[in-house]
């Protein structure tokens, strides 16, 4: 890293996007204006996702942030952790390739794998366990069925997996060969399990993060909807104390794994 990508920047922090996963409240990224630092950068609206907890104030390297372009709005670039995880999910399910695609989940991250995926591969469809994911996907005009409906008959060229807790479901969906791309983990696999992966050969691959600029410049592209993955809203002077406090997770809990957007005054 060189001299310039590593200086040091002071965002005072507008808008940032919670979710839980793995059982804690994460931080997606947090938008925000750089008041001290390099000259350059000083009164530019930028945003990161680096954050590992709510504050007014974060300290970041260049390297860390990119630029929030004037036609996105302060919650929908703090949003881009998400779109940037679906982003790398749907390439590494390989959907240009064709066949059918699973996104198993509920979750911000799953609708946000769906949209992406849909646009490249037609045979993309959302499985998810309650009815308002389905009906999300609905309103996008996206295919959908729940879990509890969905064959198992193992034609899934490849299963992007959001909730680990369906792991089981989406190793019953996967055809011979076929890739399961982890999300969110594969929670605990059982010997019936583990003997599905290996007899169907199956590759998983797993996903921490994706491309931020990339993922920016969808979301300038209005190439997905981000309104429908917001399940809650909270405007606060203080949001360190309030995770630490434990409301943010008492709100998100309610917000049925969707994106919680938490606004400085």
């Amino acid at each position: 890293m060189n001299e310039e990508a590593s200086e040091r920047l002071t965002v005072e922090v507008r808008s940032s996007a919670v979710m839980i996963r793995n059982g804690s409240v994460r931080t997606m990224g947090s938008t925000g204006v750089v008041r001290s630092g390099s000259r350059e950068w000083v009164g530019r609206r930028v945003v990161t996702t680096s954050a590992e907890e709510l504050s007014s104030t974060i300290d970041v390297s260049q390297a860390q942030i990119v630029e929030v372009p004037e036609s996105v709005d302060d919650d929908q670039a703090a949003m881009v952790g998400v779109v940037a995880i679906a982003f790398a999910a749907v390439y590494r399910a390989e959907v240009d390739r064709g066949g059918y695609i699973a996104v198993v989940g509920d979750d911000a991250v799953s609708l946000a794998s769906v949209q992406l995926g849909a646009v490249r591969n037609d045979k993309v469809r959302l499985i998810s366990r309650g009815e308002s994911a389905g009906e999300r996907a609905a309103r996008w005009g996206l295919k959908h069925r729940l879990v509890s409906e969905a064959g198992k008959r193992g034609d899934q060229r490849a299963v992007v997996l959001g909730d680990a807790s369906m792991f089981g479901d989406a190793a019953r969906m996967a055809s011979d060969r076929a890739t399961i791309v982890l999300i969110d983990g594969m929670g605990t696999i059982d010997g019936e399990l583990l003997q599905i992966v290996t007899e169907r050969e199956l590759t998983l691959r797993g996903v921490g993060t994706g491309p931020v600029s990339e993922a920016m410049a969808m979301i300038e592209m209005g190439g997905i909807d981000l309104a429908g993955l917001v399940g809650m809203r909270h405007q606060t002077a203080d949001a360190l104390q309030d995770q630490r406090d434990g409301e943010i997770t008492r709100l998100l809990q309610s917000a049925e794994g969707l994106v919680g957007l938490v606004r400085s005054p």
